[in-house]
């Protein structure tokens, strides 16, 4: 079909649908993300989670499997207790970034430092398993994840 000004009325868009090559922009033309459902920072799936880190944690679909989201608990080792956060992370990340930080306020969030970071060992074909266990002392301790883009 040839497209011109007397076969179409009002401005047309096209768009190309590439393969998945495992960068986020062709995650978000998978999964039909055009326009403002494509920001990064969209919530487009009822779970609330931005494209971005839904890209990060490689939760494909719109209901992830409860076991695919990250997972927070206290736990004791040695006796001594810490908030521990463990997550999935897309294998071959490509163009993105997912920080671990933590807080003691909600205001302030550092990123957490790597003697407290782990990579476990059930990783499976699509991602790798990590943990993070943050030291609970007297103070308040608030952990989450933070999914960037380079540029960002």
């Amino acid at each position: 079909m040839i497209f011109n000004d007397e076969n179409i009325p009002e401005p047309l868009t096209l768009y190309r649908v590439r393969p998945f090559d495992g960068t986020f922009e062709s995650w978000k033309a998978a999964h039909a993300l055009f326009g403002a459902d494509a920001e990064p920072g969209a919530a487009r799936f009822a779970d609330g989670l931005p494209n971005l880190m839904r890209y990060a944690l490689n939760l494909d679909n719109a209901s992830p499997p409860p076991g695919n989201l990250p997972l927070s608990q206290v736990v004791e080792i040695a006796g001594n207790r810490y908030l521990a956060l463990e997550f999935r992370v897309r294998k071959n990340l490509h163009g993105a970034v997912l920080t671990p930080q933590f807080s003691t306020t909600l205001e302030n969030w550092n990123p957490v430092p790597a003697e407290y970071f782990e990579r476990l060992a059930d990783d499976d074909v699509n991602t790798e398993r990590h943990v993070v266990r943050m030291p609970l002392s007297g103070s308040s301790v608030f952990l989450r994840l933070a999914a960037t883009l380079p540029d960002s």
